[in-house]
């Protein structure tokens, strides 16, 4: 049998990287068929990055059971949090105003700011929960089974299809409306602002 081919765009880089103009454009800090082609992937993706407020209470109508399913989602949307970083918060990561992110996809630790709605939220589930610890002790594959059927429930009601990564993009278009880019790309913890194009923001209508 025959080697199995790379895609184009993948043989394409490799041949860059040894050009004498590997380093342009240095701001987006890979090579431009790098760029390209994740700008390509990000353009064709489907992305739902708004939600109404109806479509928003019928989603978390469905999110009761288990009961750190409709707390965890509300957090993910008013703070933007990635779900490992979500699920890796510590009670004492939780100040009055602010949750602090250790573990984070850049590398680096960041403060992520809490609306009253999240503190709220994180307030009353301390509460219920009644332990310390880990407000979200639980992994990856138990938040994508208790939501995704919450997901499938709503859909029939004509709410978007929102994936678990989507409610960070929802997130990211409420926060934009009172944010500057540079605090909104802080927030979400990208490291530059080429890795905050990759997050969809759109217009709130």
């Amino acid at each position: 049998m025959g080697r199995s081919r790379k895609p184009v765009w993948a043989q394409a880089h490799r041949g860059f990287e040894s050009h004498p103009l590997r380093q342009f454009p240095p701001k987006f800090g890979v090579s431009p068929v790098i760029f390209w082609h994740k700008l390509a992937h990000w353009h064709f993706r489907h992305y739902v990055a708004h939600l109404t407020q109806e479509e928003e209470t019928i989603l978390l109508d469905a999110c009761q059971r288990p009961a750190w399913l409709r707390p965890l989602v509300i957090t993910a949307i008013e703070t933007g949090m990635r779900m490992g970083e979500l699920l890796s918060l510590t009670w004492p990561d939780i100040a009055a105003d602010y949750a602090h992110v250790r573990d984070s996809k850049n590398g680096e630790a960041r403060h992520v700011p809490l609306s009253q709605r999240a503190r709220d939220t994180l307030t009353a589930w301390q509460i219920a929960q009644g332990k310390a610890g880990r407000p979200f002790p639980i992994g990856h594959t138990a938040v994508e089974q208790a939501y995704r059927p919450a997901v499938q429930a709503v859909a029939a009601k004509g709410v978007p299809r929102v994936t678990f990564h989507d409610l960070r993009h929802v997130a990211a278009t409420r926060l934009a409306q009172r944010l500057t880019p540079l605090e909104l790309a802080r927030t979400l913890g990208h490291k530059t602002m080429a890795m905050r194009a990759g997050l969809s923001v759109f217009p709130a209508p």
